[in-house]
């Protein structure tokens, strides 16, 4: 059995690093597009009952608030993250 869980970090990790993402993208808009591109690939692999899908978004939005919190620990914001990981944020050594 697939495990679907790695399908959404997968997700996560493409969208987090994705060269077109804007820095102005906000934590709530991040999450927001991981939910809707996974949602939207579960709906291809199969039908989701209309009364369960506003749970599924919930809950999905739960796992990814977590996932982007350990990801960005001990940076100011998404955009101060994606900064760094582009290497334009060039941090002096303490």
């Amino acid at each position: 059995m697939k495990n679907y869980n790695d399908d959404l970090y997968s997700c996560f990790e493409s969208l987090l690093m994705c060269p077109r993402a804007s820095d102005s993208e906000t934590s709530e808009q991040f999450i927001e597009r991981v939910v809707e591109d996974y949602m939207l690939k579960l709906l291809e692999l199969g039908h989701i009952p209309a009364p369960h899908l506003e749970c599924l978004r919930s809950d999905l939005c739960a796992e990814v608030v977590d996932m982007l919190r350990s990801k960005i620990y001990g940076f100011y914001n998404l955009a101060d993250f994606r900064r760094a990981h582009r290497g334009h944020n060039k941090r002096l050594p303490s």
